[in-house]
């Protein structure tokens, strides 16, 4: 597909432009429709590019996929066609797997609260976390087997997390 073929020239190119260390890179589309990209990078380097708690990576990613809509833009306008809509493109930069390993802690994280409301049917609170992954868990409980459950963002800016509870709650 052409876009895919887009994206992976934008990171090769910001990459090399930023000497960035890349060993390899891995494109792959979800069912949502959001690409991601996961860079493997030389020995030793993953850390300083990711950086403390991924802050470095949030950026690269950020700086990437604003350069990806400009692009796309255009690509698009050449050929008379609308502009990238931000809120249905999603694009995101993992580095040696480091975020789908955040996700699915954060997950595993989630649905063993889930169990423990099931039970005791009290409501049970995740820490405070980025809206990104507030989303993850909020779209990863739409499944079906979580229907008796609901998520309910709590609090404000840095403090905001997600309290998982019972549809049949005992305790408010």
């Amino acid at each position: 597909m052409e876009l895919e073929r887009m994206i992976l020239q934008m990171v090769e190119d910001f990459s090399k432009r930023l000497n960035l260390p890349v060993t390899n890179m891995e494109l792959t589309k979800s069912d949502d429709g959001t690409y991601r990209v996961n860079l493997e990078v030389e020995k030793d380097q993953a850390n300083s590019l990711i950086g403390h708690h991924g802050e470095n990576l949030i950026a690269l990613q950020h700086i990437m996929k604003l350069i990806l809509w400009r692009e796309i833009d255009k690509e698009n306008e050449k050929k008379g066609g609308k502009s990238v809509d931000s809120e249905t493109f999603g694009f995101v930069l993992d580095i040696e797997n480091y975020r789908r390993r955040q996700e699915e802690n954060i997950i595993s994280m989630a649905e063993q609260k889930a169990e423990i409301a099931r039970k005791t049917r009290k409501n049970q609170s995740l820490p405070p976390m980025s809206p990104y992954f507030r989303r993850l868990i909020h779209v990863h409980f739409t499944q079906p087997r979580f229907s008796d459950l609901e998520t309910v963002s709590v609090g404000e800016g840095e403090f905001r997390c997600l309290t998982i509870r019972s549809k049949e709650l005992i305790e408010e």
